[in-house]
């Protein structure tokens, strides 16, 4: 099978980490006999799902017309398409007559719900493969596959053991806007002197840096350099307080053996064991929680593997390229 593979975020280039899952999902597919053709559709500041969310009628529309040349320019051998974020990805399901199967990563549903114009379009595409049972259940399409993306191996990080003396060392990785919760993390370590924490990311709250003398600000970094603070931190927190789709970091850290504490939104709580559950935005719950953690640390989520991964969406293309289109309603395919 050879697919379109369409995205709004991918690498520009070595140690780029916008969008390295689609790189590695297509590279995972290949010895299962699914070829990838993958395009890239760019936008203004922000990316595409910022242009559609808070852009004008006419940066939409424009945008709508660069996904049409860009399937006018892009290979027509192609069996299937593949649209990572249904907005504005899975747009070509609209018009195109090859099955399109897309996958809804958290912030391209946030946009379906705002516009009600979008209704239509789920119920076009030939399958859905959501990264968390609660997208799915946003969703309700009928031939549905739940799974996270997979995380890549973790070579060249090894895990630095905590001292006795040391203070609990505390890492955030993530973009720096207040969806994220950032906010929470920082008021609630701010009276903690015997936790460190280290803020990976950079964004609009970068800003937070200046009323945060006790945590530490290292910018963006490329996929290696968040391996080597994963591999040197104790507990990795996040903290979001809105719709969160099932952040990769969260399998990248416990592939290292570092566990995590993460606010009950989202696809979180399916994935990050009880323990280390914590209530959006209180940031008494979270300065409770880490001190627990200090006491003993929870329980590390178990890691979805790329081939096991591959494996599952690898079924469900086929499925979806020799099946008719679903018409009735039935319960999701779950990893």
């Amino acid at each position: 099978m050879r697919v379109l593979t369409l995205t709004t975020s991918f690498p520009g280039g070595t140690g780029d980490p916008a969008g390295g899952f689609v790189e590695e999902l297509a590279s995972a597919l290949r010895p299962l006999g699914i070829d990838s053709d993958i395009e890239l559709l760019r936008a203004g500041p922000g990316g595409a799902l910022a242009t559609w969310e808070r852009g004008s009628a006419w940066r939409r529309a424009r945008l709508v017309a660069d996904t049409l040349r860009l399937l006018a320019r892009s290979s027509r051998r192609a069996d299937l398409i593949l649209a990572h974020w249904l907005v504005p990805c899975g747009l070509p399901a609209l018009w195109d007559r090859r099955p399109v199967v897309g996958v809804a990563h958290g912030g391209d549903v946030r946009i379906l719900a705002r516009h009600p114009g979008l209704a239509g379009l789920v119920p076009r595409l030939a399958g859905v493969i959501a990264v968390s049972d609660a997208i799915a259940r946003e969703l309700t399409h009928p031939r549905t596959l739940v799974t996270p993306m997979g995380v890549a191996p973790t070579s060249g990080a090894v895990r630095i053991a905590r001292r006795p003396d040391q203070p609990l060392r505390l890492t955030f990785v993530g973009r720096l806007v207040p969806i994220k919760g950032l906010a929470t993390l920082l008021e609630a370590t701010r009276q903690l002197p015997e936790v460190r924490l280290t803020v990976v990311g950079d964004g609009p709250e970068r800003s937070l840096d200046a009323r945060a003398p006790h945590a530490r600000f290292l910018g963006a970094l490329t996929p290696s350099e968040v391996r080597s603070v994963l591999a040197a931190t104790d507990l990795l927190c996040v903290p979001s307080v809105g719709a969160e789709g099932m952040p990769r970091v969260v399998f990248e850290a416990a592939a290292l053996g570092v566990p995590c504490l993460a606010s009950r939104v989202g696809g979180l709580p399916e994935h990050v064991p009880p323990g280390g559950l914590v209530t959006p935005g209180d940031v008494t719950a979270w300065q409770g929680a880490i001190r627990a953690a200090a006491r003993q640390l929870p329980r590390t989520a178990q890691v979805p593997t790329w081939p096991a991964v591959a494996q599952k969406v690898a079924v469900f293309l086929n499925t979806c390229l020799t099946r008719p289109p679903p018409c009735a309603a039935s319960g999701p395919v779950r990893s």
